[in-house]
């Protein structure tokens, strides 16, 4: 597992947390940022990454 702070915290462009969590998932390491509650290892937590990911994607 890998452990953040915050989303920001991991990357800085919008669409590098995307292929980071690609990266990680291909490598069987769940995400856990702390400030947002985001814990992919759970199907709800990877839902909510997967949404902001896709809001960040949108705003691009």
């Amino acid at each position: 597992m890998l452990v953040v702070t915050r989303l920001d915290r991991l990357a800085r462009s919008t669409l590098h947390p995307c292929q980071i969590a690609a990266e990680l998932e291909r490598k069987h390491v769940n995400l856990q940022v702390l400030d947002q509650q985001i814990d992919t290892s759970d199907a709800t937590g990877h839902l909510l990454f997967d949404m902001l990911g896709a809001i960040a994607q949108f705003e691009t």
